[in-house]
């Protein structure tokens, strides 16, 4: 059992107010409701508050495209 913080944040940009034609087209053909783009950023400190334990964690991040069916 590991004790410590963890943060986590993210942003996501709605494309279909980038270009509704084609956002309409595309839920019309495929049912692709809407897409974004997205970006998370993640932290993490566990451990290291008593001598027994081995310090872990870090910042990592994720960006990706997301569709909703």
């Amino acid at each position: 059992l590991s004790q410590g913080l963890v943060v986590a944040g993210g942003l996501s940009l709605m494309l279909d107010s980038l270009e509704p034609h084609t956002a309409r087209q595309w839920d019309q053909t495929s049912g692709v409701n809407h897409s974004f783009v997205f970006f998370e950023l993640n932290y993490s400190s566990l451990g290291g508050i008593t001598r027994r334990t081995i310090a872990v964690g870090g910042l990592a991040w994720t960006a990706g495209v997301m569709a909703e069916f």
